[in-house]
């Protein structure tokens, strides 16, 4: 990790330090920023590579389809999760039911991860590793959304008070 990374995230951890007294603070501002910050990545990687997704580009049709059922289920949970992310943020959506919205699509993005190993320990046992670490950010946001009382007083029973 070079320099600028780490002051980055000392930056950011500064900031959800200092804000953890607010509801919209602490590990779930951490949170926020993080899916903030991946959105720009996943965006930065995927406009690049739009092109992958016109079939006239693949020589095989079948790892066309293949490419296809495995990018665009996991492009279209990321978007979600962006999306009910960022209505989380505003206090009108500050509901218990879009919690477990995105609590729907951090399990949808865990269960995906685990089909879709089996098939990448058959055709590139190399992305093995990069898998098993993509899928830890979705369990420990799953464990955090579920069991955090912070989440719950926010979200659930609206008493969070700054202090």
């Amino acid at each position: 990790m070079d320099i600028s990374r780490i002051v980055l995230l000392l930056i950011i951890s500064l900031v959800c330090f200092m804000r953890r007294k607010f509801e919209i603070g602490g590990w779930l501002l951490f949170y926020f920023i993080s899916v903030v910050l991946s959105a720009f990545m996943w965006l930065a990687l995927t406009i690049p590579a739009l092109q992958l997704f016109n079939p006239s580009c693949w020589s095989d049709s079948g790892r066309y389809l293949l490419f296809i059922v495995t990018a665009v289920p996991n492009d279209l949970l990321l978007i979600g999760q962006f999306i009910v992310s960022m209505m989380l943020i505003l206090k009108r959506f500050r509901d218990w039911k879009y919690v477990n919205y995105l609590r729907i699509i951090l399990l949808s993005q865990i269960v995906f991860s685990l089909i879709l190993l089996p098939l990448d320990i058959s055709l590139s046992p190399q992305s093995i590793p990069l898998d098993l670490i993509a899928m830890i950010a979705p369990v420990v946001w799953l464990l955090y959304f579920s069991l955090s009382k912070r989440i719950r007083s926010v979200y659930k029973d609206k008493d969070w008070v700054s202090k």
